[in-house]
């Protein structure tokens, strides 16, 4: 799971560090869609992505609730 994370956290950074660039090298209309698209809120959002997991590894009944069948997904998805 960590190599996961890592990965998820590279590619994350670095595809937010072109698209935040897109001044550079797109044209001003698609580098004004692109900057109102947001997409550094994907990086931003993928590092919340690891304390989450970690919290759902540690307590997967308080992190899923009471629903047997959300626990068990859970547990089988954090257990590899």
């Amino acid at each position: 799971m960590e190599k996961r994370l890592r990965v998820i956290e590279e590619i994350s950074e670095r595809t937010s560090r072109f698209w935040t660039k897109s001044y550079g090298w797109a044209p001003k209309e698609a580098a004004d869609l692109l900057s109102k698209s947001r997409l550094d809120w994907l990086d931003s959002f993928n590092r919340t992505l690891r304390p989450r997991v970690e919290e759902v590894t540690e307590h997967p009944r308080r992190a899923c609730g009471s629903n047997p069948r959300t626990q068990s997904t859970a547990g089988n998805l954090f257990a590899s």
